[in-house]
């Protein structure tokens, strides 16, 4: 009641009435203040997110009191409020946080409780707003008030749900050490829960926690748990309902915050004070001490102050007010000049020449480049170019950048070598596990010339070890029938174009890394429509392969200028395959990875490939076209077609696989009598080829003239066989190839 006294002792002269104005200000100020001490004794609550306080949430999780992370090193989740949450409840003032419950989630089930040995309750006014929380670290979404308020055992009640749909009972509660001042005006709320794991738990059985998880919730999440205590993610309309007791904030607190706390020296910096006061005169007074030395150097409100040198520095904010003795914090290490955040971009500047470019903050003054992940140093400027021998691998990148006396900053990337790159999304959260799995989707080249890739980027997860990825394609969408079957589920419908191997490091669904995976021979596809396979087999177990769920607005199209992945909006963006082509999948799974390729345009080289399946011989055989190497200028190239039951066919040359002289192509010939075949290539050259060992060869001489470079040609042989249907042929795969140097 210390206001109320300072208040009631104003003097005036004994027996002179207060002017009607003064006393009409009096009277108004004793009784806010009287109200304030009314309730400074009788703690209040509200439910956030708002509206929460006599509803049961729409989803549960076991974060952060529903688990013993028996199987991590810890636990931490930062939640994060919207200030909405609070003021749309009436709380538009600051208020002193004294403690928090959680609640169980809504059920029927009973749980015996238990008790965490240690647990942390953290809170801070949010550095951002709580739909912007970020993964890179904890203390990126924490104010400069962050507080520890409760560091101690953590009981779990036990109890039985009230029932589906009825909100659960409170079940975990933490009454704080060292309460917390929020201010709805100033920000967001986070709420940091943290306990490592292993034998921290002891007692019986645990339950969810409840959650709303509805885009109204105005709240977020960032959570740490495999990764312990490195951040694993972020979820949006992510509202841990969690009770808060408080009171309206009585007395003085120091408080401040800057426009920044670091930068290249000589930085100058604005500073903002935020302290409070229940004095209604408010805040008096300011000493501020802007570099830890004792000395004051500003009794402004809102100074600016320039840290000439290198260095971190303490800042120290001592206030003043006519009730309260004068409050001071002390932020350690606030302001820190000539740190560097390291980072870099890149770009290939010629096949295997690569151009590094510096983008750390602020500008360093040295750099170290390690381009190979061999922890050598190879190169000390700010960017530099560096030349690979291989024109398709990946490389661990790594550059150490320091500034003045500030310390060193590390950044690593993986970068592949290859023109270009087209990558689908890039969100776990789920994924097919098996001894081998993988993902199916449509892909569209779309560049007259095709593409040429030479290296696969997937996920998998949940094993550390080599692997092996298959690349296979096939003509048309993975959901189109062939044979009155759905083409995903008909192996001979598909062709392996390339393989290739690669060693996992591991991690969950949320926490996989991509890993580049190099092929053994580069798989040529040219312009068209076609679904892909990539599958993965584990040599020693178990594992899987991540992919994104969710609506179609996940599903794609990923394009680029020569080629999109999930083409069609209609179809769901892909499969999750157990097996390779089985009748399981897991719809719709969109693939996380990317291809790395070449054009013609980007290295002149020569390519043939895929371009279309064949259909069956009388003996149930599909005919191949196998080349004798890549179609070079200057050289002789032949082609050996197999299967053939009377070791002839027709070898038909054209220019293109779109259209011919009876119509769009493929042109089907089930008129004919062929029912199943496609023609798949244009005919301005048929050629009638016999042979031995039902084989045939087809040679061709490529004139030494660089203008034959980039022509492009297509193949594919009418195989002889009576026996196979009334036309007497059937039709073997179709190749592509592009004439290169």
């Amino acid at each position: 009641m210390v206001a109320l006294v300072y208040f009631a002792k104003r003097e005036v002269p004994c027996g002179t009435p207060a002017p009607p104005f003064e006393r009409i200000r009096m009277q108004r100020t004793l009784l806010a203040v009287a109200a304030l001490a009314s309730v400074a004794t009788a703690q209040l609550t509200t439910v956030l997110p708002v509206g929460m306080a006599n509803a049961a949430g729409s989803t549960s999780n076991a974060f952060p009191w529903g688990t013993t992370a028996s199987g991590w090193t810890g636990l931490k989740i930062l939640a994060c409020y919207d200030s909405s949450n609070f003021t749309a409840a009436s709380i538009n003032y600051p208020i002193l946080i004294q403690g928090l419950r959680w609640r169980a989630n809504d059920s029927t089930a009973s749980w015996t409780g238990g008790t965490y040995a240690q647990g942390t309750v953290s809170l801070s006014t949010a550095a951002v707003d709580q739909a912007a929380v970020t993964s890179a670290s904890f203390a990126a979404n924490h104010g400069p008030d962050l507080t520890v308020c409760y560091n101690g055992p953590v009981t779990v009640l036990p109890g039985t749900g009230n029932g589906t749909g009825v909100p659960g009972p409170w079940h975990v509660g933490v009454t704080f050490t060292t309460p917390f001042l929020y201010d709805p005006a100033a920000g967001d709320l986070a709420i940091d829960t943290d306990f490592p794991g292993g034998t921290n738990f002891s007692g019986g059985t645990l339950t969810s926690m409840d959650i709303d998880g509805t885009a109204t919730a105005l709240s977020s999440r960032v959570f740490s748990s495999s990764l312990y205590p490195t951040p694993n993610g972020t979820t949006t309309n992510h509202g841990i309902v969690v009770e808060v007791t408080y009171v309206p904030a009585q007395g003085l607190y120091a408080g401040f915050s800057s426009d920044v706390q670091g930068g290249a020296s000589p930085l100058s910096v604005n500073f903002s004070d935020n302290s409070y006061s229940s004095d209604p005169a408010g805040v008096l007074g300011w000493a501020w001490d802007f570099d830890g030395d004792s000395v004051i150097d500003s009794t402004l409100q809102n100074p600016t102050f320039v840290y000439p040198n290198c260095g971190s520095y303490d800042v120290t904010l001592t206030v003043v007010d006519a009730s309260h003795a004068p409050n001071t914090i002390t932020r350690t290490a606030y302001i820190n000049t000539d740190a560097v955040a390291a980072s870099f971009t890149y770009s290939l500047l010629a096949p295997g020449v690569v151009l590094f470019t510096d983008t750390s903050v602020p500008t360093p003054t040295s750099w170290a480049w390690d381009f190979d992940g061999d922890s050598v140093i190879d190169d000390t400027t700010q960017n530099p170019a560096h030349f690979y021998a291989s024109t398709c691998t990946a490389a661990n990148v790594t550059l150490t950048a320091s500034r003045l006396c500030g310390a060193p900053s590390t950044a690593t990337d993986t970068i592949v070598l290859t023109p270009s790159t087209l990558a689908a999304a890039n969100s776990g959260g789920n994924g097919t596990t098996g001894a081998s799995a993988g993902n199916i989707f449509d892909v569209q080249v779309t560049n007259p010339d095709g593409v040429k890739i030479c290296g696969v980027t997937c996920r998998p997860y949940n094993y550390s070890g080599p692997f092996t990825m298959d690349l296979y394609a096939s003509d048309g969408s993975y959901l189109d029938l062939v044979g009155g079957v759905v083409r995903h589920q008909v192996p001979s419908a598909w062709r392996l174009i390339g393989t290739g191997t690669a060693t996992s490091v591991g991690g969950t669904t949320t926490t996989s890394q991509l890993t580049f995976v190099p092929l053994n021979t580069t798989a040529y596809l040219p312009q068209g429509n076609f679904s892909l396979a990539v599958m993965m087999t584990f040599q020693t177990g178990s594992a899987g392969v991540c992919y994104t769920t969710g609506s179609a607005a996940n599903w794609g199209p990923f394009a680029d200028a020569n080629m999109v992945i999930s083409p069609n909006p209609t179809v769901a963006g892909g499969l999750g395959k157990y097996n390779l082509f089985g009748t399981g999948a897991n719809s719709p799974r969109v693939f996380n990875g990317a291809f790395h390729y070449s054009t013609w345009s980007d290295d002149g080289a020569a390519s043939i490939g895929f371009a279309g399946t064949g259909c069956a011989n009388s003996l149930g055989q599909v005919s191949a076209l196998t080349p004798s190497g890549a179609p070079l200028v200057g050289t002789n190239l032949s082609i050996t077609v197999d299967n053939l039951p009377l070791s002839n066919a027709i070898m038909v040359t054209g220019y293109g696989n779109s259209t011919s002289l009876f119509g769009p192509l493929p042109l089907d010939l089930t008129s004919l009598g062929a029912a199943g075949c496609f023609l798949r290539v244009s005919t301005e050259a048929p050629l009638f080829l016999t042979g031995v060992n039902n084989q045939v060869v087809w040679n061709f001489s490529i004139p030494n003239n660089p203008a034959f470079s980039g022509q492009q040609f297509f193949n594919q042989a009418i195989v002889i066989d009576f026996a196979a249907n009334a036309a007497g042929a059937v039709m073997s795969d179709a190749t592509g190839m592009l004439i290169g140097n």
